[in-house]
């Protein structure tokens, strides 16, 4: 059970949590009491909850290219802690809303919001720090200063980049890829460029790569600005994804990706994440899915391909003609989360049932809208499949899913037990029916339950520890531990210091668990305890109206369909009962829902009461 020190909600009945928008120099503004209080509280959730989800965005690509173990590890620190953070911003804007339908406007507090800030930001500044600088594609560097452009209006400049004169007639689209053909192999670097330089041989970031390319072939300076002057001359123009993104929605064409990708010479954009921040922007071949573009600091300018990648829209230059361009092979499909209130989609309902048959998400929570538990419960998907871990479906996802004749292919996987060899071991002695050998543990990992979920890799740090570990409480070690049945070890401490059991099957896990709750506790001896009992002992504090203690039960309430409160009964002979708690209990310790299924669960807990577990 990992510890924490988030406090988003005061000790007393009826407080509702703050949150900080976390912006140097920012102060949190004081509404009047009552619902105002209750709203701005969620504003401010919303913006800290998206600079949370652009911070573990960062971390797992920073992950992935971590170059050895210790910084994995610290990385996968950061991560847990981050996860922690966002499952609990979600939680409490969940909290306030429900009291806000319920007509309550009392008792709503912003003083958590400073206590908040005091808790994540150290660590935010820490990430930093580290150089995790990176924005959530791994293109361009982050947080670039919105630019300064005196004495500029914005407009287009219709101007011939050779002679100065009014460009006569349409020009084609197609143009424009010799002009970004030129430029493959030059190096990538956030700097001005001359556009007056007809071929310039310094670096480019993305947009002043498709803003140069643009100005070259058709005379139209398009998603820059002038910081001097009247027309491009010399290093007196700046270009950034923001500009793209408004002369998209002003003056320019707004089409589809799939559209742009099959368009000879359009751009494909995806807008900036925030206000000074960067997106990303190609330039098509029409293809279906290559383009030209200034990747990154370790690629420079390439030929790369535009499907599998977030996308917002595809842009046309006003003025040009584009003809029609070859039909792309196969149809350009990417889901992802939307910004509430979002449209349901049919095929969203499929992704998430078969999320759902993969035991990653409830089948009730297969509504449609692409939410958030749906954007966790497939990035945990991603990362046990060894995919590029981004929380979207489009065609590799898709197809691993069972669905993918959504994009032409053929589907590359069907749901099934997530962690199982290719190869597996029975050990009879043991009751594991299916396993895998770990050399470096000298153990065969593995499950008692027909097609059950276990870790074979309690070291693969790209993991929730819960699951990696096979200890679904995600327990701290302690002497008793290491003596139960089915211990192998413990892990490195993390960067909180937990240090949390490793056992040979999850079954051994939930036993430990049961145990646990059930027994050490001293909380079920008369067959029962409530929910504030068991928060109270969980959280280590003692008292159920602590901060932690009420934390822990906002958290076990959400992933029990709001159905727990203080005073809620758990029978612990109640199968059921046990059940409901153990999924709630499992899932917050993850941040999304448990890949055992209730067979695994129901098996530990039933071998743990009659002592028959091996």
């Amino acid at each position: 059970m990992p510890s924490t020190s988030i406090l988003l909600l005061d000790s007393s009945p009826g407080t509702a949590p703050g949150d900080s928008e976390i912006a140097a120099g920012g102060a949190v503004p004081v509404p009047a009491a009552g619902a105002s209080v209750a709203e701005a509280v969620l504003r401010q959730l919303d913006r800290f909850a998206a600079r949370i989800a652009q911070a573990l965005s960062r971390l797992q690509i920073a992950h992935d290219a971590a170059a050895d173990a210790a910084a994995r590890s610290q990385i996968v620190g950061d991560l847990e802690a981050l996860f922690d953070f966002d499952l609990a911003l979600a939680t409490q804007k969940v909290m306030i809303r429900k009291r806000l339908i319920r007509g309550e406007t009392a008792g709503f507090d912003l003083q958590p919001v400073q206590r908040l800030e005091a808790e994540i930001e150290p660590r935010l500044a820490a990430i930093a720090l580290r150089g995790i600088e990176i924005d959530v594609n791994g293109t361009e560097p982050i947080a670039r200063p919105e630019p300064v452009v005196p004495g500029t209006n914005g407009t287009a400049v219709p101007a011939s980049p050779a002679s100065g004169t009014q460009t006569v007639g349409p020009q084609k689209g197609a143009e424009i890829l010799e002009i970004a053909k030129r430029h493959v192999g030059q190096r990538y670097e956030n700097i001005i460029i001359d556009y007056s330089d007809s071929n310039w041989r310094g670096s480019f970031d993305c947009a002043e790569y498709a803003s140069y390319c643009a100005w070259r072939a058709y005379g139209t300076l398009y998603g820059a600005r002038l910081l001097s002057g009247t027309r491009p001359q010399g290093k007196n123009v700046e270009a950034y994804t923001g500009y793209w993104q408004e002369d998209a929605n002003t003056k320019g064409i707004v089409v589809s990706e799939a559209e742009a990708l099959r368009t000879p010479g359009a751009f494909i954009l995806r807008y900036p994440p925030a206000p000074g921040q960067m997106g990303h922007i190609g330039i098509c071949l029409g293809d279906g899915e290559a383009i030209y573009e200034a990747h990154s600091a370790n690629r420079g300018i390439i030929k790369g391909k535009a499907t599998d990648r977030r996308w917002n829209v595809g842009v046309l230059l006003p003025g040009v003609d584009y003809g029609s361009g070859p039909m792309a092979s196969n149809r350009l499909l990417v889901y992802r989360e939307l910004i509430p209130p979002a449209p349901k989609d049919e095929v969203v309902v499929l992704i998430q049932k078969a999320l759902a048959a993969f035991g990653l998400l409830a089948v009730k929570d297969a509504t449609g809208i692409f939410d958030r538990l749906t954007t966790h419960a497939v990035g945990t998907f991603q990362r046990q499949r060894g995919l590029v871990v981004d929380g979207e479906v489009g065609p590799e996802t898709g197809a691993a899913l069972g669905l993918g004749r959504f994009w032409g292919r053929s589907d590359s996987q069907r749901p099934g037990p997530l962690a199982q060899s290719t190869s597996p071991i029975s050990t009879p002695e043991t009751g594991i029916v299916s396993g895998q050998f770990n050399a470096k543990y000298n153990v065969t990992f593995g499950t008692h339950v027909q097609s059950g979920f276990y870790s074979h890799d309690p070291d693969d740090m790209r993991v929730r520890r819960s699951i990696r570990t096979n200890n679904p409480g995600a327990l701290n070690v302690s002497n008793w531990q290491t003596e139960f049945r089915g211990f192998v070890g413990r892990t490195q401490p993390d960067s909180r210091g937990n240090v949390t059991t490793i056992y040979r099957t999850p079954e051994h896990g939930v036993a430990a668990w049961y145990h646990l709750i059930g027994e050490r506790y001293g909380i079920a001896q008369n067959g029962k305890f409530t929910i504030g009992e068991l928060a109270a002992k969980y959280s280590g504090t003692g008292s159920m109206n602590s901060a932690f203690a009420l934390q822990y039960m906002s958290r076990w309430s959400h992933f029990a369909e709001n159905t727990y409160d203080a005073s809620s009964i758990v029978a612990i002979a109640d199968d059921q009962s046990l059940l409901k708690l153990a999924r709630a209990m499992f899932a917050n310790e993850i941040g999304f829902v448990s890949p055992l299924t209730n067979a695994q669960i129901l098996y530990g807990v039933n071998a743990w009461r009659t002592r028959s577990l091996t």
